[in-house]
């Protein structure tokens, strides 16, 4: 296995980083998986990047309210409740500049759970209530 190695030795043309071909990336910023039952984990994004590529064929995105956080979710899972479409399970989230989703720093995730739940609702289903999340 291939080692980071840092060499400094105060010449700036010589000295630097040679890094594996691995994700280097923010200790505090991950890309953010939710899911509707309110549970978190923060991932990689080497790890975002993988779930990405498998859902290909069925992911799709929603802005969370006006802020610049974006839900990913696999369309096939959606259903229609009171005219609105919901997903219930989980959502890969990132902050979106541009074009480019990106990591969301640790002390962001206060403000993203917040602006999240608020595209939360609870419905029920038989004697079954749950929390679902609003896609639009």
């Amino acid at each position: 296995m291939e080692q980071i190695t840092i060499d400094i030795q105060l010449d700036p043309i010589k000295d630097g980083i040679k890094v594996p071909e691995t994700d280097v990336s923010r200790p505090d910023a991950h890309a953010v998986i939710l899911g509707t039952n309110g549970k978190i984990r923060q991932i990689s994004m080497k790890e975002a990047e993988t779930i990405l590529d498998q859902m290909a064929t069925c992911g799709a995105g929603t802005h969370l309210g006006k802020s610049d956080y974006i839900a990913v979710y696999n369309k096939d899972k959606l259903f229609k409740a009171e005219g609105e479409e919901y997903l219930v399970g989980s959502v890969l989230i990132f902050q979106r500049a541009g074009n480019v989703l990106k990591a969301i720093p640790d002390d962001e995730i206060g403000d993203l759970l917040e602006v999240a739940m608020a595209q939360m609702d609870t419905l029920k289903a038989g004697d079954a209530c749950f929390s679902a999340m609003r896609v639009d």
